[in-house]
């Protein structure tokens, strides 16, 4: 047979029924929905959201629009439905008034500018919850011999707050950060009992951003000193860390500026956070436009996950041996999951990536700004440890308000949740708000790529009166049949068996004329076979 019954998912026009048709979009809900404030993770880090089975918590920042030197406040909402329905707000921190600065001269006027940047973690019922304050100073400095300057600084402090019972109560910030020297954009990530917290911290006054860590054994209670992931050494802008941890695993990905390029970096600890490896060159880019360019990081099991955007692109790699080598392999290769040209011009910039537990269920979203300047949230989903990725993206927003900007992701298992700032034309007003999404899921049971045999495979079903439609996924080119089998294990049909060629492809079951039963699809590769139940007239 040829393959008259199969679709090789590889251009926008392709109608990809399994994944266009059959996901599940939840309502867009609007978060906090204040008047004249910036409801934003503001300029947005990469991850504010997370979930633990269906309880949803998220973090952001509220910083009045129409006089940003009043301050502003952290706050938290959670959903015990995947979203469904919401909690109360939960202010963590307000800010009117900055902190003491230090002594630098004789201090003439200062502004509390409020929260910053926001991150948030969760991990069984212990929910982690890190931001930076930003002040501005102004002083007299003494020059000697009577002469006299005026020096303004700004100051970011670093708090965090934990919940110890999945973010019904929350206790009084911490201050993890406030010596003279500036820290800003805080993540952090948890595993087990430890809780790892990174920020961008000039401790050495050279100027230039390091990268500084510090590190919790119990849940949050206490903490370490300070450490360094990076320490940059030289002229060139570190900026927009990120951190995942899975065991003694930690992973931090993080750009630097160039005059030629941005390079994306990666270190990695295998001892809980205690050492660093030597940061190495992740992948580079000699696009110099990355408007929001933050690169985002994920860990589950063996499992790592990192996307990045060059402007036009949205990019990711995927390690299975936690972080020791990557795929693609090589500095300069990626794999493009989506063509901002697809969208009508523009630039995907700002991703988060997620995955479940497991690791085999990948998200990502992005913000798209097109050719007219507006702006949408995009996404794309991998139902087989990143191998391949759906396709065409799929509009997450749907142009809420004028600038839907700064996703943030978290994923439960093909389910997926996200958040986003959105404003007005006049950007006079912006609020946080949520959407989920849920992927068809595999009928089989067990994980491929956890038995080591079927790496990158993923059959999904999608069952209509008459007929299956068929959606999976081919590793690597190859031969590939697929076949209906009835409940006493008898061949029925042969859907396709071909040359195939890697990647998702499609493919009509008919089912006309079966009596009712549990029937098995088995499909077979080069990489092995899966078999799927498919039950017809058996609800």
């Amino acid at each position: 047979m040829k393959g008259a019954n199969l679709l090789r998912v590889g251009s926008s026009a392709v109608l990809l029924f399994g994944v266009l048709s059959a996901q599940s979009w939840g309502p867009v809900v609007n978060l906090s929905n204040t008047a004249n404030n910036c409801s934003i993770s503001c300029h947005g880090t990469q991850h504010n959201i997370d979930a633990v089975g269906d309880v949803v918590h998220v973090l952001w920042a509220e910083n009045n629009r129409t006089d940003y030197y009043s301050g502003g406040s952290v706050v938290y909402r959670r959903s015990t439905d995947f979203g469904t329905t919401w909690g109360s707000i939960i202010t963590l921190m307000t800010v009117t008034d900055p902190p003491d600065p230090p002594p630098h001269g004789d201090t003439i006027f200062e502004l509390g500018m409020g929260p910053n940047h926001t991150s948030l973690c969760a991990n069984g019922n212990y929910v982690h919850a890190i931001w930076d304050i930003d002040s501005v100073w102004t002083y007299y400095i003494n020059l000697g011999g009577g002469d006299t300057d005026t020096v303004e600084r700004h100051h970011y402090w670093i708090y965090y707050a934990r919940s110890t019972n999945a973010g019904v109560n929350w206790s009084s910030p911490v201050l993890l950060h406030g010596v003279d020297s500036v820290g800003s954009a805080p993540a952090i990530a948890a595993s087990g009992n430890n809780v790892y917290a990174i920020w961008l911290d000039d401790y050495d006054h050279d100027q230039w951003m390091d990268i500084t860590l510090r590190r919790s054994t119990d849940n949050g209670a206490t903490w370490g000193s300070e450490s360094r992931v990076y320490e940059a050494g030289d002229v060139l802008p570190v900026m927009w860390p990120d951190i995942a941890a899975s065991g003694n695993y930690v992973h931090v990905i993080f750009l630097k500026w160039k005059l030629t390029s941005i390079d994306k970096m990666y270190a990695r600890s295998t001892n809980a956070g205690s050492s660093w490896s030597t940061s190495t060159l992740f992948t580079s880019s000699n696009t110099l436009i990355s408007f929001y360019g933050y690169p985002s990081i994920e860990a589950a099991g063996d499992y790592v996950y990192a996307a990045w955007d060059d402007a036009y692109y949205i990019r990711v790699k995927r390690s299975t041996d936690n972080g020791a080598t990557w795929i693609p392999s090589g500095s300069d290769q990626a794999l493009t999951i989506d063509s901002a040209m697809a969208h009508g011009g523009g630039w995907s910039v700002s991703p988060s990536i997620a995955c479940d537990p497991t690791g085999q269920y990948v998200h990502v979203f992005w913000w798209f700004r097109n050719s007219t300047f507006n702006g949408e949230i995009l996404y794309q989903f991998s139902g087989n440890y990143g191998a391949s990725w759906s396709f065409p993206a799929l509009n997450a927003s749907g142009n809420t308000r004028y600038w839907s900007i700064l996703p943030s992701t978290a994923a439960r298992d093909t389910c997926a949740c996200v958040t986003w700032s959105d404003m007005d034309l006049l950007v006079s007003d912006a609020d946080m708000f949520y959407r989920r999404v849920c992927m068809p899921k595999p009928l089989y049971e067990g994980a491929p790529e956890a038995t080591g045999a079927l790496t990158g495979l993923s059959l999904i079903a999608v069952p209509h009166k008459g007929r299956f439609e068929v959606l999976f996924s081919v590793p690597r080119e190859g031969f590939v049949s697929l076949a209906l089998y009835d409940p006493s294990g008898r061949l029925v049909k042969e859907a396709f068996k071909d040359e195939a060629p890697a990647g998702y492809h499609r493919a009509t079951v008919s089912t006309a004329g079966l009596p009712d039963g549990i029937y098995y699809l088995v499909l077979s590769t080069s990489s092995g076979t899966v078999t799927a139940k498919a039950p017809v007239g058996v609800k």
